[in-house]
Order: structure tokens, then C-alpha cells, then sequence
């Protein structure tokens, strides 16, 4: 129940700390654009908390590709996602009921992969123009 409670003050206690700091201009002083604010503060926060279970089921749902994704991971050049990749593998394989395993670690490791590639290019594309060797 504190949780429920937090989840719909942690917005509005947001707004009011920031309208009652005094630094805010002349215009922008008044109770409109207080309540837009916080209208604007309270849908973002409780759209992303009650969206987050929605967002995990659909993870849970393309269960099928975390196999080939677990292989991915094993196989990248960062230490750190090999490792994760064997203990997904490991946990899959044995279903432990006291340790689930959170499917936002390949939601992470998606992203980590898509921002990778960028970064290694501008990496490689920058040791060329320098003439060092890739």
C-alpha cells in the first residue's frame, strides 16, 4: 500500500519542490502552469510504472529468442555479457525457483548492441584517419 501511496505523491511532490524554490520566472508563477506541470508529471511517472509489467511480459513472451541472444552474448567482445550470457543459460537450464532471472537483460543487451556498433565504427573509422592499425 505505501508503494500505491509514494507512486502518486512522488510526481506531485516533484513539481511542488521545484515551484518552491522561488527560481522559477515571473511567468511562470501561477497556478495553470503548476497544474500543467504537474498533469505533465504524473502522467509520465505512472505510464512508465504501470507499463513495466506490460513491458516484461512481452520479454517473457519472445522467450523462444533469448536462446539465440544468450548465444550472442557469450560470443561478444565485452567480458561482462559473457558472463551474463552463461548465468541466463545456467538459470534457464535450471529453472532455479528461489533466483528468476530478469528478462530486462536482454532488453540491455539489445540496446548495448545497437549502440556498440555505432561506437565501434566511429572507433575503427577514428584509428583509420589516425593511422593506427584496427
Amino acid at each position: 500500500m505505501l508503494t500505491l501511496v509514494t507512486i502518486a505523491y512522488l510526481p506531485l511532490s516533484f513539481i511542488a519542490s521545484i515551484y518552491g524554490m522561488g527560481a522559477l520566472p515571473k511567468s511562470a508563477n501561477n497556478l495553470a502552469s503548476f497544474l500543467i506541470a504537474t498533469a505533465v508529471a504524473c502522467f509520465i511517472t505512472f505510464s512508465i510504472v504501470f507499463n513495466l509489467k506490460n513491458g516484461e511480459k512481452i520479454i517473457h513472451h519472445l522467450r523462444g529468442r533469448t536462446a539465440r541472444l544468450q548465444k550472442k552474448m557469450q560470443k561478444d567482445s565485452d567480458a561482462a555479457w559473457k558472463v551474463r550470457g552463461m548465468q541466463l543459460q545456467e538459470a534457464d537450464r535450471n529453472k532455479r525457483i528461489g533466483e528468476p532471472t530478469s528478462a530486462w537483460w536482454y532488453l540491455g543487451f539489445l540496446f548495448h548492441r545497437a549502440f556498440g556498433v555505432f561506437t565501434n565504427k566511429r572507433a575503427a573509422e577514428y584509428k583509420l584517419r589516425s593511422g593506427q592499425e584496427v
